[in-house]
């Protein structure tokens, strides 16, 4: 799906059945922040993530945002694409990590990126 990333969260609330995932993570003009919903988003199982740009701030929050329930996520990919002149790969959070382990250690068995450093 390629979409403003800011929307996807409304999207996966108005497809609750939904349980597979692959995006394009691309920042409009403004940082996506995680917001309450009335409605509950979609269980995902399995989402794999295209990081298009160098531009990651506000993606670890947002990826939490997308898979709330614990114990649901079982297969996470994160692609980075390295621009032209970009001497190094993007960092993993390792905040971020440690709180995707708090939400989903018990069903997580596939944790996957691709052209990242873990810090």
């Amino acid at each position: 799906m390629d979409a403003p990333s800011s929307i996807i969260p409304e999207l996966l609330a108005h497809l609750p059945r939904l349980t597979s995932l692959n995006i394009r993570y691309r920042l409009s003009e403004k940082i996506p922040v995680p917001t309450r919903r009335s409605k509950p988003l979609a269980r995902l199982r399995d989402l794999t993530v295209h990081v298009v740009h160098d531009r990651i701030k506000g993606l670890w929050d947002w990826l939490l945002e997308l898979v709330p329930h614990p114990s649901s996520l079982q297969c996470l990919t994160i692609h980075s694409r390295a621009s032209p002149g970009v001497k190094h790969a993007l960092s993993v959070s390792g905040q971020f990590l440690g709180r995707l382990a708090s939400l989903h250690s018990t069903s997580l068995r596939k944790l996957q990126f691709f052209n990242f450093e873990i810090s």
